[in-house]
């Protein structure tokens, strides 16, 4: 924490910032003509576990859930910039069936991806639940008092 700075002060820079920020990038993308468009892999994640033929109709739909809570996850990350959407869901759906203790590994065997893109996407999930959890404010609404509270991830 910067000296002689409350971290209410700390916290309404950087809101400014990401405020200017997007300002400008509104700015530049009206001046260019240039836009970022990015496909989100819900629906490839619905494909896919309907694909996967789980047979119990609880399972699915906790794999499913959980899933999507991890697709969510991701969209507050860079990983839709570099990966594609179907490799997404599929690390997705490795994350999840894995916190379920679901099997669907002769599944995934036959899904033709690079093992190496799932790691790195499983990798910057993991980064983000890292620094979340570290990180994370606990804030009373409509008072604008934030104190930082520290959690291990949980494992």
């Amino acid at each position: 924490m910067w000296p002689f700075t409350s971290e209410e002060h700390v916290i309404s820079y950087i809101h400014e910032a990401e405020s200017y920020l997007l300002r400008l990038m509104v700015r530049h993308e009206a001046a260019t003509d240039c836009s970022i468009v990015v496909y989100l892999p819900h629906r490839d994640l619905m494909e896919q576990i309907a694909d996967i033929g789980i047979k119990r109709d609880k399972d699915r739909e906790r794999l499913t859930e959980v899933s999507w809570s991890i697709l969510n996850d991701a969209m507050h990350t860079n990983v839709p910039l570099y990966s594609p959407p179907f490799v997404i869901s599929l690390a997705a759906i490795h994350m999840a069936s894995s916190f379920e203790n679901i099997d669907i590994t002769t599944w995934l065997a036959k899904q033709q991806v690079d093992a190496e893109a799932l790691v790195d996407i499983m990798q910057a999930l993991l980064n983000y639940y890292r620094f979340y959890a570290t990180v994370r404010c606990k804030c009373k609404p409509n008072t604008g008092s934030c104190r930082r509270i520290s959690t291990p991830l949980a494992t």
